[in-house]
């Protein structure tokens, strides 16, 4: 009687078959697992910049405004994006800007010498960004001039989606989309 010892050819090729289908699943997920702080650190950036919009205002006793940046190709800033066609919701895709009125300045218009902060989406991630206004606006007193704002983040890949909310107090939150 011959005792057989080790893995046959046929067994290998099977483990390996099967590894091979076990890996490409795990593999896909991976792209997701990879992405998905990059989105939640995009959030951060528009939360934190939209709290330093509330704080500016009431600092600077002067009235700041958010609104979706219009880049050029070479992410040079033009200022706010053009209000398109289209009613709501308003894409910011681009990323947005924060800048304040000077006192002799054009009131709600932005000029390079009033820009606060400038928070740009990575085009590289499948991340949308849209609101139902065109432009958030904190009064001198902290306050936001419409009731409540809401802007939100959608991935275009993945099941992943977050809202901003704005309040008419100037707190701003983050939630998952229902």
């Amino acid at each position: 009687m011959v005792r057989q010892h080790g893995f046959t050819l046929i067994e290998i090729v099977a483990v390996i078959c099967l590894l091979a289908v076990v890996m490409s699943f795990v593999a896909a997920d991976m792209g997701s697992l990879i992405r998905r702080p990059r989105y939640e650190a995009a959030v951060r950036r528009v939360v934190a910049n939209l709290s330093r919009a509330r704080t500016e205002a009431r600092l600077r006793r002067l009235p700041v405004h958010a609104c979706a940046a219009n880049f050029k190709s070479n992410l040079d800033l033009q200022g706010c994006l053009p209000l398109p066609k289209q009613g709501p919701p308003y894409r910011w895709e681009q990323g947005l800007i924060v800048f304040y009125d000077r006192p002799d300045g054009i009131a709600g218009v932005y000029d390079s010498k009033e820009l606060l902060a400038v928070n740009p989406l990575d085009p590289g991630l499948p991340l949308q960004l849209s609101a139902m206004q065109q432009r958030l606006t904190f009064l001198p007193s902290g306050l936001l001039s419409e009731s409540r704002v809401e802007l939100e983040f959608r991935a275009r890949q993945d099941d992943w989606c977050r809202r901003i909310v704005v309040y008419k107090a100037g707190m701003v939150r983050q939630l998952e989309c229902a």
